[in-house]
């Protein structure tokens, strides 16, 4: 059984991957693979892998918190370039459509993070 840091290991591990995709077309792909000891981060352009990064469970906890941390600093302040719009469709591109593969994940991930950062800022609250 893979153990989780200093704790109890988990009765189950977390399955699946989950796509984002930039206004480039450049996808992110982020997938469990806990089993041997990291999230595995790809980066892909159409149905090509580029490069891909191994983020230790604690360093995405680290990352996570930066993340919070910088959307709590930034959340009442009104953006200074145009926020990417990742609903919109991107220039058509050859091959499979990734913009279709991707918007099946697009309501799961918002939902997800929401929950992620209202239960991050309920830890964080005094």
């Amino acid at each position: 059984m893979w153990a989780m840091g200093a704790g109890a290991a988990p009765s189950h591990l977390p399955a699946g991957s989950t796509w984002l995709l930039d206004e480039r077309g450049v996808a992110l792909k982020a997938t469990w693979r806990l089993s041997h000891g990291f999230i595995n981060l790809s980066i892909w352009r159409d149905d090509r892998c580029f490069d891909t990064f191994h983020l230790a469970p604690a360093d995405a906890a680290r990352l996570i918190a930066f993340l919070v941390n910088g959307l709590a600093d930034v959340a009442s302040v009104p953006a200074a370039a145009p926020v990417m719009n990742l609903a919109a469709d991107p220039a058509p591109q050859e091959g499979p459509n990734l913009r279709e593969r991707l918007g099946r994940y697009d309501g799961r991930l918002r939902t997800v993070i929401a929950a992620t950062l209202r239960k991050t800022a309920d830890r964080l609250a005094p």
